[in-house]
């Protein structure tokens, strides 16, 4: 176990040693783990608010963000903006997130006494 252990730290490649004999490359936890798997299998006709997305075929989609924002199949908020930035449409998260007219609040206008 030492010696695979010190030919990997010599090699330059990045290991997790395990209990037991068990030591994993990189590469192997990429391929192999359950929950890198999962997500690698998530295609844009999975995620239900990015595949009505004019954007989906163009924009970039970050799975950890949209994770960090509750949902690893839904959007991400800063993926839309950026996405929004670069073409001037908004997305689909953007869409259905926007106030329609009737919650806008309301806005009294006065004049001023002269």
């Amino acid at each position: 176990m030492r010696d695979v252990l010190r030919r990997l730290a010599a090699a330059g490649t990045p290991f997790l040693a395990l209990s037991g004999s068990e030591v994993l490359t990189r590469m192997e936890i990429w391929r192999h783990s359950k929950p890198i798997n999962e997500v690698r299998s998530i295609h844009a006709r999975d995620l239900p608010v990015c595949s009505t997305c004019t954007h989906v075929g163009s924009g970039t989609r970050c799975p950890g963000l949209a994770y960090m924002e509750g949902n690893l199949r839904g959007p991400s908020a800063l993926d839309c903006e950026m996405s929004f930035a670069r073409t001037g449409i908004l997305s689909a998260n953007m869409l259905a997130k926007k106030p329609s007219p009737e919650h806008l609040p309301l806005v009294q206008i006065t004049s001023f006494p002269q």
